[in-house]
């Protein structure tokens, strides 16, 4: 019976230390829940400055980042404006997240999202409002 304790112990021991050795060398990444929601969080933030900042890759909206002409669609309710911001999201997030995100308005103008998104376990997101009509909704996964 002792013998039998001590050989359960030292599987315990043997099979904690290998698991503690494979976090602490970072050969297996295994984050936390909240650490996974934190950094997706920090990523949404991320891709949202990005689209307040980055300018249009349109030839006639170079001056424009994807936030104004989001705002100028609201303002103006030409379509060509939520066109164009609906192409650069499409070329810039990829190029700034490595992660699956989704992009949309509260009143569903917008609504925009990667490839795998919806297979995403993990989502955290940030939030940003478009003059006074609207929020803007950035949500990344993995």
């Amino acid at each position: 019976m002792v013998a039998r304790m001590i050989e359960v112990g030292m599987a315990f021991i043997l099979l904690f230390g290998m698991v503690f050795f494979l976090q602490a060398s970072g050969v297996a990444k295994a984050p936390l829940y909240k650490e996974g929601l934190a950094l997706n969080e920090q990523l949404a933030k991320y891709a949202l400055l990005a689209l307040e900042n980055f300018n249009s890759t349109g030839d006639g909206f170079r001056d424009k980042s994807i936030m104004d002409l989001i705002a100028l669609s609201y303002l103006t309710r030409r379509e060509d404006f939520l066109v164009q911001a609906e192409e650069d999201i499409n070329y810039y997030l990829p190029r700034v997240i490595d992660a699956e995100w989704h992009v949309y308005t509260k009143d569903g103008e917008l609504d925009i999202k990667s490839e795998n998104y919806d297979s995403t376990k993990m989502r955290g997101s940030a939030k940003t409002e478009v003059l006074s009509f609207t929020e803007l909704i950035v949500v990344v996964g993995f």
